[in-house]
């Protein structure tokens, strides 16, 4: 009981703390909102989906703000009635984790929720980096949790990152994905 009501103490303290300004944040129109500890940017960006040369302009909604050596981003696709949510989440999962690979890095499907008190749809699937911080062969690479999931014709992705140099905080990134709200 009482490390229960340490670690929450611990996520109030961070939450309330003056480096993370906490604020609910919407992507532009998607029904996705979450708490973000900074002043977001907002962007759309054409993204080619699909193999050459049939590939696809889908546009991607975006917010996202850094603090703290600590970037918190959002992300969503409408898609298409040509394709299949599940296939885009299956897919944007699949480039993502080989583009973290070609910079060097472990990213790995997560065996269970990392936040499993989020209240996302039953379709999330988390990912996470992998280190081995025992192995002095292995540069530090930066901490990552990233959950895609899809409603209807929408398809999201939240993700944290933290630079090596950042002592990795639970509390945050919790008070992140926890605060992910999907309005339907």
């Amino acid at each position: 009981m009482g490390q229960v009501l340490g670690g929450t103490a611990l996520a109030l303290v961070v939450a309330c703390s003056p480096v993370f300004n906490w604020r609910q944040v919407e992507i532009q129109e998607s029904g996705l909102s979450a708490l973000l500890p900074c002043k977001p940017d907002h962007a759309k960006k054409q993204l080619l989906w699909g193999a050459s040369p049939s590939s696809q302009a889908l546009e991607v909604l975006m917010a996202g703000c850094e603090v703290q050596g600590q970037l918190f981003a959002l992300s969503s696709i409408k898609v298409p009635l040509y394709l299949s949510a599940p296939n885009v989440q299956a897919e944007w999962m699949q480039v993502v984790q080989a583009q973290y690979q070609q910079q060097g890095n472990t990213l790995m499907p997560a065996a269970t929720p990392l936040w499993p008190t989020a209240k996302l749809p039953t379709n999330a699937e988390w990912m996470t980096s992998k280190t081995n911080p025992t192995d002095p062969n292995t540069p530090p690479q930066p901490a990552m949790q990233g959950i895609w999931f899809h409603s209807g014709a929408q398809v999201f992705h939240a993700v944290w990152i933290a630079n090596p140099s950042t002592k990795e905080d639970g509390a945050v990134s919790e008070t992140f994905f926890t605060g992910l709200e999907l309005k339907n």
